[in-house]
């Protein structure tokens, strides 16, 4: 699944990216993991759904309004609120953020992760069934797609941590 993500990743830069670039020179290597990224089906839904396509993808790339790149990821929640959209279109993705996310009563950014990660187990080992079945009867809410998220970045740092062999 991975190379097939690689070979359509390259494919829609060659095909999409190239196209908004100016002059090839300008052609930089360092956008592929975006691309790479919006191979999710999920945030290739969410650009179609709030009626763009991959052109204007490219062009987010190209002009730096999807930076840091890992930004890509929230993609969905970005262009699903009017707000956040109309910040993102004219400011970027980073500003278009502070407008979805609500401040923490407490700063987590301070808690090690090994910690992060033993209470978020330990609330994930004690769901209750009601609520795995609303999530199943609710697969596009936010709730539901911050677990995808968290599956996906989890799964990603697992194996660069231990790759298969």
């Amino acid at each position: 699944m991975q190379e097939f993500s690689y070979i359509s990743a390259y494919k829609d830069m060659e095909e999409y990216y190239r196209k908004v670039i100016p002059d090839d020179n300008d052609f930089d290597v360092t956008r592929f993991s975006a691309f790479v990224e919006v191979q999710k089906p999920r945030i290739k839904e969410a650009i179609l759904k709030a009626k763009f396509g991959m052109i204007d993808f490219a062009r987010w790339i190209n002009g730096r309004l999807v930076h840091p790149l890992s930004y890509v990821r929230n993609l969905p929640q970005i262009l699903s609120d009017e707000k956040s959209k109309k910040i993102f279109l004219k400011d970027g993705a980073e500003e278009a953020m502070k407008v979805l996310i609500v401040p923490a009563s407490i700063d987590l950014s301070q808690v090690p992760l090994e910690q992060l990660a033993r209470v978020l187990y330990e609330r994930l080992s004690q769901i209750r069934f009601a609520e795995i079945k609303e999530l199943k009867n609710n697969s596009e809410s936010e709730k539901a797609h911050a677990l995808f998220d968290l599956r996906d970045e989890l799964v990603s740092t697992c194996k660069e941590i231990m790759p298969e062999e």
